[in-house]
Order: structure tokens, then C-alpha cells, then sequence
């Protein structure tokens, strides 16, 4: 296809390009362009900053929210997982951090600018008609995710959001995060100081987040950003896009900068979209206009490519609606392969593939059909996009767990391998899917293509290349090949190469006689051409044309003259009344009006002949039958005297598996009118004779031709009443049977979670009983002790390791055999029999169940056995797990332990007695000693000070008598009870340090009165054996 413009020379140095004059660089490659839809450019009047945490985030969202401005002119919306029947304090608590109102939200479309809104931990959010609604949350409902809000608000507010990850385990938020970078919003991810670093590190991994800091520097990022003059404040400012003209000087310098670099041309992608993502990137890099960023980019190559990867939109994901898949998978395949023959292969081309997920969704689709119905027809698959990073991940084939949330559980496992934390295509299917960097647009196409796919590129371009695209599809599919597009997007004025198959899903056919669409070939009827000079006419030289055919077949030569002269005008028409196909001279039928250029065959008749034709197209249509129209007057072009009279056929034209179409032919005659006199009264009677009858004619056929038509609408108003009758109680129905669809639907997808739930479950115990199996399996086989398993005869079963080594015998000749037969019954022990054959029976079991036997290979032996019952569900029969414990060494040392230790005992108990003995000697000189010592002395006990012992000197002086021990010190001496010894005494113990007194004055009741005694003592501390 031309090029729109002249391509820019690769040989010239960029300052020779940048220099030239705007407006000649504008002319030169800027078309006009198509301008994005209102709700596109819709705007919510000031940006929104949504912050999504889990785990730890409660910490890092305070640390946001008090170094954050409190007049930035945004709102600010936090979310976390929370239980829905947990009482959230989250308002609450962050009231107390920032000065801004912190409120919980009730209507997400009533928020305002410098205020917090925590989305409560009972309401869903949902996305209606472009706007976000909170609803009540299910009591099983899961946790409104941030992906969720993030995707919400995203689809919503467009570019004007910015969203921010923060401390939490798993992934949320990294899709979330994704949409709001797609749709030319702004996004931030805690850096290493998040206590949990899974949902940020996601984000980061997935390569999506602009910025990467801490709470404090993500905040002082977003306070700069309000103060942008590309921001958003309020309702009234238009778009900033809005305010960069499409044909700015420094934009065409972008553009042009691009297109140098990178060999792409973004002059006809939308503007707005391109716009809009200049203006991020500006904003990122804290420039405030354009001009300053062109000059940027010309100081700072890298920049352009990163304006360039943004540029780029790679938006795909598995099984992208599933309703699409599933036609494509009964519908679309099955017609592909059923084209096939023997030796064929199938080819498919996905245009615009991002990082691959639907090329192998198609792969996966195309080899489960082949598995279900046994047929095995070879293909291939060819990939194209522009970006060379996404081409590298889709080929590479690894994707997250979150990238495959459209996966079936069956399918991971058959299509993919776990590496690490990431799942990987298998090598099978990925050997038949070809991944190549293309430009749709300048690139040679891939050709003989079964099934392209292109969905959601076309969206992107303004009309001059979507057109551009279709044709190019249409020249690689082969013929009755199909296409499939997102459904936003359509063939547009290309309906003469697509037929539609499905227009909800977007399927399309190429039409196989497309081909033959050409401009109409002037040269089968060669014009004369006037000689003005020689006042003659000259005729054009058919006799060369005759003599270059004589060399021919004579037949071959007389149909080609036959075709080329004296054919009838005639034309092939689809139901479009599209012309696809002109022969013989139409021209004095058919012509090119003003205006947009259109092959409609009611636009090129000429006006005295549109009515009837019309007609004759109309009725051959509903009779599928020939339809002639004859004696049509046609004024145009005659000669004096004379009047053309056109006659016009109409009949169906049917080709083979094609639609159907009509042929047009047009015949004419020449009729010579009788000369007029000024006296040629009869002559002129004739001719208004002549006249009346063709008008009379003319008026009876228009009169049964408005009759059919006012028939044939009567019909069709009756036809359209009873429809729309029909309708209505199909709309009823439909709407009764929606609620019920939406009730079955709830009901399905809560059963779903359930059985998805359980089957996670089952897996998990699935996995524990393997690991348990194996685990098990390996303790038997490496255990020190003998084990046996018996089936209900006492058969054996199986035979560790130790119990053949033990006993000198060999597993293959256990197995199967009575334990009482091994070695020519050593285990045909009585006692031992009786109690292994009530296990089963009775539901028994036994421990430390000893016997001393003698056995040939090993002699005598002490063995202590255990026994218990198992059962085997899955195969319905009950075992005996018997296992032995050789204790002969240990009984052996433990008799000769007891002799030791009996002995031991012996010495032991002698010399405890001895020292008793000394012990009581001691005691007994102790007590003689201190009763009989001429100081005075005496023990106390406790804070009571409760006489514990007392030697006769101090009972003498004390003059109480002998009976004191026991008795509390006060109730011994009442006197002291007015002096200070009791607190001294108390004070020692306390402390522990001991006390003198010298000269001490104490009053003492002695012989009947009251004494004044000068005392020298010393209270001394004195602990017990048990520190008391």
C-alpha cells in the first residue's frame, strides 16, 4: 500500500529534521486525526490515589498519611483485607495522623478533594455503566481485593489515578497496579521497609511501578505531583491533552524523534492516547511543558525509549473472554479443520500478541480440539508485535500465578511446569508457536493464513490505518479464512472483503470472490475521440487488437471480440448492492458521482433509470427470480429525433458456498421521433399520442408497483407488530429467566468456591497422604527394630530391613507365608498366636508383650513385641503391624545393673548409718554445750520471733521460768513491747546484718517488779539448711 506521506530519509542527521519548519513538517506527516470518544476523555475533575494493604500495611499507611499535604486537591481511598464481620477502627485510627477528614465511604461517586476514605470491610465494589458502586458484601464473600479497586477506579477515572502498594503477603495489587499504569495513571510500591515484601516485590517484579520508596518519600513524591500544572484540580480545567493542539511543534518533534529511533510511526495512532502518555512522563520526570520535554528527549536517548515502551499498550491475558474461545473452539476450528486435506497444515497469525498469553490460549484450544476428536492435523502458529522486550517474554513462556487466574487446574497441569515461583509453557507447545518482532503497518505481512487474530490494536489507530490493517489481514488470510478482532472494534467500511460470522464475538470470513474487486476497466469500451482540429471523429483501432489474437485458438479469438465489443452493459451486485464485477459499455448507464468515491450501484445509475432499477433489484431479491423492466426513456445523450429507450434485467446469480448475488444487465434501443413542422399538425398529434400512451404506461406501472410495495409493507408492519409482540413476551420471559439465570448463577459460582475450596483440600490431603507414604516408607525401611505386616491370617505382608537382617532371612521368601512356618516354626509360639489372632476379630492390640525364645541362626534371644490393628479403606482389608524389640543385651545389663546397684545400696545404707550416728553425737554435745554455757542465749523464729531455744543463764535472768520455748517473745517479755527491741530485732532479720548493743537499758518485770537492767548483746542472724 502507497505510504500516506514520504518516508523520512534514515540518512539524515536528526538536527536537519528537528530544525525544519513545523508547519511543512506538519503537512508532510501529520493526516488528520481521529479524535478519541467523549467518554473516553471523561474526567472526574481531580486525581485519585488508592493505597491497597494487607499484612504490616497499618504502619506504613500512618507513616503516608502524616507527611502527606492536607490541601494536594486529591482524595485518597485505603483498603485492606478485613473480615466482613470484623468492627474496623481503621478510620479511627488514621483521624488521629492527619488533619484531613477521614470518613468511611458510602458512595464512591460523592467523594471530595483533601479527603480519606477507608472502604468499609462489608461492601463489594462493582463497575456499572462506568461508574464504581459499593454493594453489601456477602458473609462468604471473599475480602474486597485491591486488584479490584485498582482495576475499578482505573476503568473509571481513567489516567487520573494513582496507585500505591504497600506492605502484604501474596500478589494483590500487581493487576490492579497494571491497569492503572495502562491507562496512563501513576504507580508506587513500598520499598524494602515493608515488614511483608510479597505484594510489593510482585509489582515491582512485573515491571510496572514507576516508583519504588518508602511511605515518607511516596508521600513527599505525591505532594510535588499536586502541584504539577498538569493535575487535574477541579471540574472546570479541560484535559491537559486537550491543551496540546495535535499539530504543536514540539509534539511533531516527538513524534518525529520516535520515529527516527524506533522506525515507527505514531502519526495515526490516537492522539489523545499518545498525548496522554507524554503528559505521565512529564509528569514523572517533574517538567511542566511539552517543549521542555522535546528538548529532554534530544538531550536524553534513553528517555526515548522508555516514552516508547509506554507508547506501547500490552494488554492480553489467557482465555481473554471465554465466550470467544468457546465459539472459536466449536464454531471457528471445526470449520478450519474440516477445510483440510491430507498433508495440510494449519496456519495462524496473532497480530499485536504482547507477551504471548493468547497465542498459546489459541495453541491450547486448537490441541485439545485435535485430543477430543482424534484428529491430528499439523499447525503452526506465527506471533508478531512490535515490542521487542514483550516478544522476548512471550517467548521465553513464564508466567505468575495471577497471569494464569484464567487457567484451569487441568490445564496447568498438562500445559505447564513449576519453575520456582512462576509456571513455564511446555516445550511441546511451544515449538509450534513462532514469535517474530513485526510492524503491522509497514512490515510485509505473513501470507496463506487460515485465522488471524488481532484484538484490541485497531482501537488504538485512527481510520486510515485501521483500514490499512484490514487490507492486510484480507491479503494474508487465504480465501474463506477468518479474522477475529476485540469487541470494540470492527471491519468498518471494509464490508467488501469480510462477511460477518459472528458479530457479537467478533468473527469474520473473507469473502472468497473478493479477489475479483477491482476499479472498473475502462478499457473494455474504448472511447472516441474528437478531433477538434479536423472537426472529425476518430474510431479506435480495433484491427490490432483482432490480428494479436489470430495466433490463437479461432474460438478463444471470436469470444474474446464478442466480449470486448459487443457484450451488454452488465454488472454483478452482492445484496449490498455493492458492484463487484463491471462488463461491456456501462458507462451510458452507470457513472461516478461527486463525492466520497462508492461503487453502490443506486449511486451510479443515472437518475432516469434509479426508480426502476431499484425496483427490479428489490422484487428479484424477495422472488429470487428474473426481473425485467422494459421501455425506459432515457432523455440523456440522444440525438435529434431521437430517444433512448433502456431495458433492464435483473437475475439472482448463484456461485457455489458463496453468498448470493445478482446480475444486472442493460440493454438499449434507439427510437427516431417524427420531424416537427411549423405546419406538421398530424405529426405532432402522434407524437403527444405517442406520449400520453407511454405516460399512461408508465403511471400503470408506478400504480402496481405502489401497490406491491404498500402490499408488501403492510406485510412487513403486520409481520413487524406480531414480532414486536413477540419481543415483548420474549423480553419477559428472557427477564424472568435472567433473574432465574442470575440467581443459578450466584448459587453456581457460591458452589464453585466450594468445590474449588474442597478440591485445594482434597490436593492438599492428597499431597500430605503421598508425603506421609513416602515419609512412613522411609522410617519402616531405615528403623532399627524388626517390623512386620500380617494380612488377617497372619500371612506376611511385607518385611523391613532390620527383621531380615536380624534373623538372617530374606524378604522374597517371607512374603506370603505364615509367620509361624519361618524357620521351621521358631515364632509357633502359643501365648504369642493367641493373642495375634484376636487382633482383627476383637479389635485388639498389645504392648511389651516379652518372650524368651531360642532361635537356630541367632540362639537365645529376649524380645519384647507390639501389635496393632490398620485398616485399608481403599482396598477393604484389615493388617497387623507387628513390631520387635530385641532386649536380650538390655536385660542382660539391667540384671547385672540391680546386683551393682543392690550392692551399691548395701555400702550406702552402712555408711548413712555411721554418719547418723556421728550426727547424733554432735547434736547431743551441741545442745550440752550451749544450755550449759554461762552466756546468755536464745533463738528466735521468724518475724513472730517465736522462742525457738533458750539456755538456762537467760531463763535465769530473764526470771520467766523454764516453760518458754514455743512461746512468742512479747508473751514472754510484755515490757519490751513499749521499746524499741522488737524493731531492732526485726531490722537484723530483715537485712540480715547483725546488731550490738553495750550498756543497753531494759526494763524487766522480774520477782514482782519492774527493773531497770543495763544488757551488753548482739543480735546475730542465723539461717536454717532451707535458707529460712
Amino acid at each position: 500500500m502507497k505510504e500516506p506521506f514520504p518516508p523520512i530519509a534514515k540518512t539524515n542527521p536528526e538536527s536537519d529534521l528537528l530544525a525544519r519548519n513545523a508547519v511543512t513538517a506538519t503537512k508532510k506527516v501529520k493526516p488528520k486525526i481521529m479524535q478519541g470518544s467523549k467518554k473516553d476523555s471523561e474526567n472526574y475533575g481531580f486525581t485519585v490515589v488508592s493505597m491497597g494493604a494487607s499484612a504490616g500495611g497499618l504502619e506504613a499507611i500512618i507513616q503516608l498519611l502524616q507527611n502527606l499535604a492536607t490541601d494536594t486537591g486529591m482524595a485518597f481511598i485505603v483498603v485492606q483485607h478485613l473480615s466482613p464481620d470484623h468492627k474496623s477502627m481503621l478510620s479511627s485510627i488514621l483521624s488521629k495522623v492527619t488533619s484531613m477528614t477521614v470518613q468511611d465511604i458510602d458512595d464512591m461517586e460523592k467523594m471530595k478533594p483533601n479527603n480519606v476514605y477507608v472502604i468499609p470491610s462489608d461492601k463489594d465494589i462493582e463497575v456499572i455503566d462506568g461508574h464504581i458502586k459499593l454493594i453489601p458484601r456477602t458473609k462468604v464473600g471473599t475480602a474486597i481485593s485491591i486488584d479490584v479497586l485498582f482495576s475499578s477506579l482505573a476503568e473509571t477515572h481513567k489516567d487520573n489515578v494513582i496507585g500505591i502498594v504497600l506492605s502484604g503477603s501474596a500478589n494483590d495489587g500487581t493487576k490492579g497496579l497494571k491497569d492503572i499504569k495502562l491507562a496512563g495513571g501513576i504507580t508506587f510500591a513500598q520499598d524494602e521497609s515493608a515488614k511483608y515484601q510479597s505484594m510489593p516485590q510482585s509489582a515491582i517484579t512485573e515491571g510496572i511501578v514507576d516508583f519504588v520508596m518508602s511511605p515518607k518519600e511516596i508521600a513527599e513524591e505525591i505532594n510535588w505531583i499536586s502541584k504539577h500544572p498538569l493535575v487535574i484540580r477541579n471540574s472546570k480545567k479541560i484535559n491537559p491533552e486537550d491543551e496540546i493542539d495535535n499539530e504543536n511543534p514540539d509534539l511533531v518533534k516527538i513524534l518525529n524523534l520516535i520515529l527516527i529511533k524506533k522506525n515507527v510511526d505514531f502519526f495515526h495512532y490516537k492522539m489523545n492516547t499518545i498525548k496522554r502518555r507524554m503528559l505521565r512522563r512529564m509528569m514523572m520526570l517533574k517538567l511542566a511543558s511539552i517543549k521542555v520535554y522535546a528538548e529532554f528527549l534530544l538531550e536524553n536517548s534513553s528517555e526515548i525509549d522508555l516514552l516508547y515502551q509506554d507508547l506501547l499498550i500490552n494488554v492480553t491475558e489467557f482465555f481473554r473472554d471465554p465466550e470467544t474461545f468457546l465459539l472459536f473452539k466449536k464454531t471457528i476450528l471445526p470449520k478450519i479443520i474440516k477445510s483440510k486435506k491430507e498433508g495440510d497444515t494449519i496456519r495462524i497469525w496473532v497480530a499485536a500478541c504482547a507477551t504471548g498469553e493468547e497465542v498459546y490460549s489459541i495453541a491450547i484450544t486448537l490441541i485439545e480440539l485435535q485430543q477430543s476428536t482424534s484428529v491430528n492435523i499439523p499447525f503452526q502458529i506465527f506471533a508478531s508485535d512490535l515490542s521487542a522486550e514483550a516478544i522476548a517474554l512471550a517467548r521465553n513462556g513464564e508466567y505468575t500465578e495471577s497471569q494464569l487466574k484464567n487457567v484451569s487446574p487441568k490445564r496447568l497441569r498438562q500445559f505447564f511446569i513449576k519453575t520456582k515461583d512462576k509456571y513455564r509453557i511446555v516445550k511441546s507447545l511451544r515449538d509450534v508457536c513462532v514469535f517474530a518482532q513485526h510492524n503491522i503497518l509497514n512490515d510485509p505481512p505473513f501470507s496463506r493464513m487460515d485465522f488471524i487474530s488481532c484484538r484490541n490494536f485497531m482501537i488504538y489507530l485512527d481510520a486510515f490505518y485501521q483500514k490499512k490493517c484490514i487490507n492486510t489481514f484480507h491479503y494474508a488470510l487465504n480465501d474463506g479464512g477468518y479474522l477475529m478482532l476485540g469487541k470494540s472494534e470492527t471491519i468498518g467500511s471494509s464490508a467488501k472483503l469480510f462477511s460477518i460470522v459472528n458479530k457479537k464475538c467478533k468473527f469474520y470470513s473473507r469473502k472468497m470472490y473478493s479477489g475479483l474487486i477491482k476499479n472498473p476497466d475502462i478499457t473494455t469500451r474504448l472511447p472516441l475521440t474528437i478531433n477538434l482540429e479536423l472537426n472529425k471523429t476518430i474510431f479506435p483501432n480495433i484491427k490490432k487488437q483482432i490480428n494479436t489474437l489470430t495466433n490463437s485458438n479461432l474460438g478463444s479469438a471470436f469470444d474474446a471480440v464478442l466480449l470486448a465489443q459487443y457484450v451488454p452493459a452488465s454488472v454483478i451486485i452482492n445484496y449490498e448492492l455493492e458492484i463487484l464485477q463491471f462488463k461491456g459499455p456501462t458507462s451510458t448507464f452507470l457513472q461516478n458521482s461527486s463525492g466520497k468515491a462508492s461503487f453502490n450501484i443506486l449511486k451510479m445509475a443515472h437518475e432516469e433509470i434509479t426508480f426502476e432499477l431499484r425496483n427490479a433489484i428489490h422484487h428479484a431479491i424477495k422472488t429470487k427470480q428474473t426481473i425485467r423492466k422494459t421501455g425506459i426513456e432515457m432523455n440523456r445523450g440522444i440525438l435529434q429525433n431521437m430517444v433512448r429507450i433502456v431495458n433492464i434485467e435483473v437475475a439472482p446469480f448463484k456461485i457455489e458456498n458463496e453468498e448470493p448475488l445478482l446480475m444486472v444487465v442493460f440493454t438499449e434501443q434507439h427510437m427516431e421521433l417524427p420531424e416537427t413542422t411549423p405546419h406538421g399538425t398530424k405529426n405532432n398529434s402522434l407524437a403527444k399520442d405517442r406520449r400520453i400512451k407511454k405516460l399512461e404506461e408508465e403511471l400503470t406501472a408506478a400504480r402496481a408497483d405502489m401497490g406491491s410495495i404498500t402490499h408488501d409493507q403492510e406485510a412487513a408492519n403486520e409481520e413487524l407488530q406480531s414480532a414486536n409482540e413477540e419481543i415483548i413476551s420474549s423480553n419477559e420471559e428472557l427477564q424472568s429467566l435472567n433473574e432465574e439465570l442470575e440467581t443459578s448463577k450466584e448459587e453456581i459460582e457460591s458452589t464453585n468456591e466450594e468445590l474449588t475450596t474442597s478440591n485445594q483440600e482434597l490436593n492438599a490431603r492428597i499431597l500430605q497422604i503421598e508425603e506421609l507414604y513416602s515419609y512412613y516408607e522411609g522410617i519402616i525401611s531405615t528403623v532399627h527394630e524388626p517390623v512386620l505386616v500380617l494380612d488377617k491370617n497372619i500371612r506376611i505382608k511385607s518385611a523391613n530391613g532390620s527383621f531380615c537382617k536380624m534373623f538372617k532371612v530374606k524378604e522374597d521368601d517371607l512374603l506370603g507365608i505364615s509367620i509361624y512356618k519361618i524357620n521351621n516354626g521358631e515364632w509357633n509360639i502359643p501365648d504369642l498366636r493367641e493373642l495375634l489372632e484376636e487382633i482383627i476379630p476383637k479389635n485388639l492390640r498389645f504392648q511389651d508383650f516379652e518372650i524368651e525364645q531360642t532361635f537356630e541362626q541367632i540362639g537365645i534371644k529376649n524380645l519384647l513385641l507390639n501389635a496393632h490393628r490398620i485398616q485399608q479403606k481403599s482396598q477393604n482389608e484389615d493388617l497387623i503391624v507387628l513390631t520387635i524389640a530385641d532386649i536380650t543385651e538390655v536385660k542382660r545389663l539391667a540384671v547385672e545393673q540391680q546386683i551393682r546397684q543392690r550392692l551399691e545400696l548395701e555400702v550406702q545404707l552402712n555408711l548413712e548409718k555411721e554418719a547418723h550416728k556421728a550426727i547424733e553425737n554432735s547434736n547431743s554435745r551441741y545442745n550440752r554445750l550451749l544450755m550449759q554455757s554461762p552466756f546468755a542465749f536464745a533463738i528466735l523464729l521468724g518475724e513472730e520471733l517465736r522462742i525457738s531455744l533458750a539456755n538456762d543463764t537467760i531463763k535465769e535472768i530473764w526470771g520467766k521460768g523454764n516453760d518458754i520455748e514455743g512461746k512468742l517473745l512479747v508473751e514472754v517479755l510484755p515490757e519490751l513491747l513499749n521499746s524499741d527491741l522488737p524493731d531492732i530485732i526485726l531490722e537484723v532479720l530483715k537485712t540480715g546484718k547483725p546488731f550490738e548493743g553495750y550498756e543497753y537499758l531494759v526494763p524487766i518485770q522480774r520477782n514482782g517488779k519492774l527493773e531497770k537492767v543495763y544488757f551488753n548483746f548482739v543480735y546475730q542472724p542465723y539461717y536454717e539448711a532451707d535458707d529460712t
